[in-house]
């Protein structure tokens, strides 16, 4: 089963393909410092421990780099790298002796450390930015006040022809053998954590829609890589809840198909779901819809509409791990979760028709065991 041309967030990622010698011996140095790990470990009691995954714990500090899809390109607007020194995950390996080019030229902290997280849109031109219609991306707080993400992805007055979509991505990147690069501490595998939950606090400051043809919702992904001895990739899987899924339409255009998709002993009808293969690799997408399934919280009650809706500020939780195992396939033949690794954590709106503004704050991605 496949959807046609749906590229999630899977392909942001920070494009920075080869490590030195000198590089690898700066990012294991601070790999050893055991302090930085530690201090994001919390003991519980029966045993159990908790780990905040992500470098930046809130993602609170100003360590933002904004990148466009499928363009590939990155933008000093609204990028903000000024604590980016602060956080902890270490300076990634340069390429042509830059961080990260710009339209500006090289843009980066002062000891060139990565960004923790993306700024991401996808099927947005670039002069959208900023505009009505098109899209806006506002950080506030940071420098020892919590932050708080807005994205405004506002396509109500555009062609329906393109699906577009705003939003945050966390991203770790396993050709670094083992690096925590660039969003997370370590390289974590699911067979380390009972627990993989996602918590972050979101509202819908405003909907509006189009009078025909609305498409449009907010969601939580999270992806895992599985990834031989050699560290190549035979499989990748997306699994996403979707917590506000205001759509309107069936099957509008091209982008995206909606069918029954039912993976392991919880059949659902899920907002979409695909099974293909790419390049050398396998992947399988599945987006469920939270109000399809008890367990699962959600933003708001979808409903027929065509006037403006809001929702209240909630704070959502989300374990991926019975998710991943009660709907995505098993591992590939020959692999287990211990191959398993976790390579991001993305929330983002998709909009076709219809304008969003939604925000975000103190994200976490937090493993028990």
């Amino acid at each position: 089963m496949t959807i046609t041309r749906k590229l999630f967030w899977l392909s942001i990622v920070v494009l920075i393909i080869s490590c030195s010698n000198n590089e690898q011996d700066f990012v294991d140095d601070q790999l050893q410092n055991s302090d930085v790990l530690q201090s994001s470990v919390v003991e519980k009691s029966g045993g159990a421990t908790e780990i905040d995954l992500l470098w930046d714990i809130g993602l609170n500090k100003r360590s933002i780099i904004r990148h466009s899809s499928p363009d590939d390109n990155y933008y000093s607007i609204p990028s903000d790298l000024s604590e980016a020194d602060n956080v902890g995950n270490p300076r990634p390996p340069e390429k042509q002796g830059k961080v990260y080019i710009t339209e500006i030229g090289p843009y980066h902290s002062p000891d060139s450390t990565a960004a923790s997280v993306t700024f991401a849109t996808y099927q947005h031109d670039e002069a959208d930015y900023g505009q009505f219609p098109g899209f806006d991306l506002w950080f506030t707080g940071g420098w020892g006040q919590p932050a708080n993400y807005k994205f405004k992805n506002n396509t109500r007055l555009m062609s329906t022809v393109k699906l577009r979509e705003v939003g945050l991505v966390t991203t770790h990147w396993p050709e670094m053998r083992k690096i925590p690069l660039w969003s997370f501490r370590d390289e974590f595998r699911l067979n380390q954590f009972n627990k993989i939950e996602a918590k972050f606090t979101t509202d819908l400051e405003i909907y509006r829609e189009q009078y025909v043809r609305s498409l449009s919702y907010l969601t939580c992904d999270f992806r895992i890589s599985y990834r031989k001895e050699n560290y190549k990739n035979v499989r990748v899987d997306v699994i996403g809840v979707v917590f506000c899924n205001l759509s309107t339409a069936n099957n509008p255009e091209e982008d995206i198909v909606y069918k029954n998709f039912p993976y392991g002993d919880n059949p659902v009808e899920p907002i979409v779901g695909s099974d293909e293969e790419i390049e050398n690799y396998h992947k399988n997408v599945i987006l469920l819809d939270a109000e399809e399934i008890p367990e699962l919280d959600y933003l708001i009650k979808s409903e027929p509409n065509n006037g403006i809706i809001t929702a209240a500020e909630r704070t959502l939780i989300y374990d991926f791990k019975p998710l991943i195992e009660n709907y995505l396939p098993a591992p590939p033949i020959g692999m287990g979760y211990e191959d398993a690794i976790i390579v991001g954590l993305d929330i983002y709106s998709a909009a076709r028709g219809c304008d969003i503004t939604f925000n975000v704050n103190n994200v976490r991605l937090i493993g028990t065991n």
